[in-house]
């Protein structure tokens, strides 16, 4: 007896992280508040130059971002040294801002936990939404 094994075609990418509408959504809107925050404080041909660096030194693309949020801090803390953290306020503000939600800044600022939790309070209010 043969056995026919189909193997699923994300078995070729482990790392791959499969994104669902909710996750393109919260994806887009974070990438449109980088490219906002990178802008509002560099000017575009810098924040241009940033997503270079990333992609160069970091293997770090753009759209890929959202999923490797620990990368990209650690990136942009190597990129701008202390000034990183001021970056990373600047952009979870407008993060929240685009999802018409509150940020209170706390004093143990968290950039990936801060963004998680603006993801968690946009999935709920899409759940607590009627269906249409």
């Amino acid at each position: 007896m043969h056995m026919l094994i189909v193997k699923n075609a994300r078995s070729k990418r482990p790392n791959q992280t499969t994104f669902n509408h909710q996750d393109l959504e919260f994806s887009n809107v974070f990438l449109e508040s980088l490219d906002e925050t990178l802008n509002q404080i560099l000017g575009k041909t810098p924040a241009n130059m940033v997503y270079y660096y990333l992609q160069r030194y970091f293997s770090l693309r753009k759209k890929k971002i959202p999923a490797k949020l620990r990368d990209f801090a650690e990136a942009l803390e190597k990129f701008f040294g202390t000034e990183a953290l001021l970056i990373e306020k600047i952009l979870v503000k407008n993060l929240y801002a685009k999802f018409e939600m509150d940020f209170a800044e706390r004093e143990d600022f968290d950039f990936v936990e801060q963004v998680d939790s603006a993801r968690r309070k946009m999935e709920e209010r899409k759940w607590r939404q009627p269906l249409e």
